[in-house]
Order: structure tokens, then sequence, then C-alpha cells
């Protein structure tokens, strides 16, 4: 199972410190998961490995967060990195309801409108394919996460089904 090592700065709220570059926030973020997946490192047996997060989430959620200018920057880095990583070939979304995504994220002071509109384009973005340089898996398996010992299950059983 591969982690990620770094929350996106997504909406600055990821620890930013006052007076921070948030071009530089993004790519510490991007540099620190694209490490775990480089294709230099990656094995050459035919196996499968899980990971938490999808380089693509980054570069959806920055187009929220990024001037236009930073924004057009961040997506040339983003295409050279992701260029030297590998793909998954199944992504698992875990979908959550307003209500849930309300009570998630309450301490974290974001609007769950924001939320809610990330959820979504994140979707379309995996389920449509290639766009501004995207490397999309194969497939999506979405998951209902409201409940999240029951996603966790459907999760596990999604995995277990593709090996």
């Amino acid at each position: 199972l591969v982690q990620a090592p770094a929350v996106l700065p997504w909406r600055k709220r990821a620890g930013l410190p006052a007076g921070g570059d948030p071009d530089a926030a993004w790519s510490a973020a991007l540099s620190a998961c694209a490490r775990p997946l480089e294709i230099s490192t990656w094995p050459d047996d035919p196996h499968g490995t899980v990971a938490d997060y999808w380089l693509g989430s980054h570069l959806v959620a920055a187009e929220d967060t990024l001037s236009p200018m930073a924004l057009g920057r961040y997506t040339a880095e983003h295409t050279a990195v992701t260029a030297k990583t590998v793909t998954p070939h199944v992504a698992i979304l875990l979908r959550a309801s307003p209500e849930t995504l309300a009570e998630r994220a309450a301490a974290q002071d974001i609007p769950v409108a924001d939320l809610v509109r990330l959820q979504d384009r994140l979707l379309a973005r995996l389920r449509c394919g290639k766009q501004a340089g995207d490397r999309v898996p194969h497939a999506v398996v979405v998951v209902a996460a409201d409940d999240l010992s029951r996603a966790i299950d459907e999760a596990i059983a999604a995995v277990e089904a593709a090996g």
C-alpha cells in the first residue's frame, strides 16, 4: 500500500505559513507524492499495488486554488513529473454525501460546496480521460463513503476482485 506522503495544499488550508508561497506548497506536495510512484524505482515484476491517491487529483484541486499564471506553471510541472511515474490501473474514488462532507470538513473550515464540486470534478476527470496531461487509470470504482467501515469493506472487495 502506497500512502500519500503529503496533503494537498488545496484552498491554502494545508499548513501553508502566513505569507508562504502557494506555488512552492503545490510543488512540494506533488514532488513528495510522485516519489513513491517513480518508474525508475518501480519493480519490473508484475504485481498490484494500491495507492490511496492519484497524482491527477493534484491538478484538479490546483485549478481551484492557483491563479491562471501559477496554474500554467504548475500544469507544466505536473505533466513533467507525472511522465516519470506509474499510473494506477484502477482508481477507487470514495464519494461522500454533502451531509457527510459537512461533518468531516467542519474542523477544517472548508465550504461543503467546494468539496462537493471537487468530488464531482475528480470523478468527471477520472471518467473522461486525458485532459491537460492527465494520465488516468483504466478503470474507476466509485464507493459510497458515508459509512467508512462499509466503504473500507467495499474498497477491499474491489481490490481483491481486480487481483
